[in-house]
């Protein structure tokens, strides 16, 4: 007999069928109902007759498992144009019945699929714990497979039928890695079983499956086989996955996060066999285009920066990662770089210098560069990135580039952090002093102004230079109370040599932190009471740097200057 037939209701094509002296009948999956039997199927199931087969719900009383496999099991018989065996036990009338049922393709009307079912043989003498098993087989959702010595299928239960792909034929090319067959085959040699979480080909593509796999005896064959039971856990896996990268990965980025990348330096250094270069990378200025272009274009700069750095270095050789802010990590393991330190550190500044073009923007980046290797440099995870940002901020101090870590950085380090603490102490104690630097003119050699300038008079340092201490102050805030100390020593000034008959016009500087300020309105406002100075010989010196970010207080900080009647200069203009 064909194993595809047709079957029209119409004209009842069925005398062959009707002639077979097994129970026979046609079971459409859609309204699980039998839609055609013979004289047999009618006595196996116990019905007056045919109509009155043919009004029962089949699925009454039927679990989900078993009407999913049904589905699946006409599914697969129509494309693949082939017949399955499966023992079942069925229960005419509420008798339970176990037999040898073959399941084919059939086509009804309108080219709807159905099931040919045949009752080919009934078993009768085989123990409760056989029909037990069998039944268990049919309803379980595991998937079991029976593989051979050489990983070919020679047995599948409907569960693992109803995800079965091509490749899932061959335990070799069912598992998507090589490494897990390879595990499976080690932990059966040396203990005859094993337990693994792998990555499957299926039908409905790659998934996660939990596999318990154990040697055992082909109960056909007698040969010794490879027993195969497993459940999806892709949903398990994917919230895993999706909690780990929350945990380890920048949600901007992709990239290792700082967590991520602790961890990592602290494997590295627990071997003390290897070596390693840490590179910290920071972008300069990239508060300024933040600010200026928008958080959309400085988020889409940090991916294409990510992008870069990631091109540079591949995951087994070592980690790229974000700490946070504008700041990026790459950490690599010696022998996978073909070059210097330097001439690596180099090359990763090279590349990061080239233009980008982002939402017609057309960007350069100056990357400060600070490398740290392992051991020389530290022998700690905490030393590590220590001296690495030691050696990124002397990058920066120079106006960008790479900078290797060198021991006489602590020293500066520590000098910087003894000036931040004195910075206090002399806003407390007075002891800072404006100095005034004459501004000549070149065609009559007379005064045409001073510049404020201010000085620490440090009692153990001496005098100590703007360029050594305005930068610790910018930084920690400090520069607010300072300058606005200098604003009013030197409007008090102004007037006192406006007073001796001398009308001077005095310039002052504006740190870009007071500038961005909200209080420069107050402050200003307080010193021009205070001091009582004429406003119009008062020039304030800003940069053209100032200018750029929020435009909206750029813009309230200008016009208020001008209100109150200040002079304003741009300084450093075209830089």
């Amino acid at each position: 007999m064909s194993k595809r037939t047709s079957y029209d209701k119409s004209t009842v094509k069925t005398e062959a069928l009707s002639f077979l002296q097994m129970p026979v009948w046609i079971f459409d999956v859609e309204s699980m109902r039998v839609v055609w039997a013979n004289q047999r199927g009618i006595e196996f199931w116990s019905a007056e007759s045919l109509d009155e087969l043919m009004q029962r719900d089949m699925s009454s009383g039927m679990s989900a498992t078993v009407k999913r496999k049904l589905r699946q099991v006409c599914e697969d018989c129509h494309e693949n144009d082939d017949a399955v065996s499966e023992l079942w036990t069925v229960y005419p009338n509420g008798t339970p019945q176990t037999a040898e049922i073959v399941l084919s393709p059939i086509i009804l009307d309108e080219e709807q699929k159905a099931l040919l079912i045949q009752h080919v043989n009934a078993v009768e003498n085989a123990s409760s714990e056989t029909l037990h098993s069998a039944q268990a087989l049919l309803h379980t959702s595991t998937m079991i497979s029976l593989f051979d010595k050489n990983y070919q299928r020679v047995y599948c239960n409907p569960a693992a039928r109803s995800v079965s792909s091509q490749d899932s034929e061959n335990l070799r090319s069912m598992l998507v890695h090589q490494s897990d067959l390879d595990r499976i085959n080690s932990a059966l040699f040396n203990q005859g079983e094993c337990a693994i979480e792998a990555e499957v080909r299926t039908n409905a593509g790659i998934v996660w499956h939990s596999l318990s796999v154990q040697m055992s005896p082909d109960s056909v064959t007698g040969k010794q086989s490879i027993l195969v039971s497993s459940f999806d856990i892709t949903e398990r896996r994917v919230a895993q996955q999706k909690a780990h990268d929350l945990a380890y990965k920048d949600t901007l980025t992709g990239l290792s996060n700082r967590f991520a990348l602790i961890e990592n330096l602290k494997k590295y250094v627990s071997n003390k066999e290897s070596k390693f270069t840490l590179f910290l990378i920071d972008l300069d200025r990239f508060k300024v285009i933040n600010d200026k272009l928008g958080h959309r274009v400085g988020d889409a700069l940090l991916k294409q920066i990510a992008d870069r750095l990631s091109a540079k270095i591949e995951n087994e050789k070592g980690v790229v990662g974000r700490l946070g802010g504008d700041e990026f990590v790459i950490l690599v393991r010696r022998e996978f770089i073909n070059m210097s330190v330097q001439e690596f550190g180099s090359s990763i500044e090279e590349t990061l210098r080239r233009p980008m073009s982002i939402y017609d923007n057309q960007i350069n980046i100056v990357p400060s560069i600070g490398i740290c290797r392992f051991p020389a440099d530290g022998a700690s995870a905490n030393d590590i990135m220590r001296n690495a940002d030691l050696a990124m901020f002397e990058a920066k101090s120079n106006g960008g580039g790479c900078c290797l870590f060198e021991d006489s950085m602590k020293e500066r380090a520590l000098n910087r952090l003894n000036l931040e603490s004195e910075l206090a102490i002399a806003i407390d104690r007075n002891q800072f002093e404006v100095y005034y630097q004459p501004k000549i003119c070149s065609q009559s050699d007379r005064v045409a102004g001073m510049e404020a300038l201010v000085r620490w008079n440090h009692p153990e340092r001496g005098i100590v230079p703007p360029a050594e201490f305005i930068g610790i102050a910018e930084e920690t805030g400090q520069i607010t109370e300072i300058g606005a100390w200098v604003l009013l020593e030197a409007m008090r000034q102004q007037k006192r040599w406006h007073t001796a008959g001398y009308d001077v016009a005095v310039s002052i500087n504006i740190s870009p932190v007071q500038f961005r300020s909200r209080e420069l309105a107050a402050t200003i406002s307080d010193a021009l009471e205070n001091s009582q100075c004429d406003p119009s010989l008062i020039d304030v010196e800003i940069t053209e740097s100032m200018l750029l970010g929020d435009t909206d207080l750029v813009f309230d900080t200008l016009h208020m200057l001008s209100k109150k009647g200040v002079q304003i200069s741009l300084d450093d203009f075209g830089t």
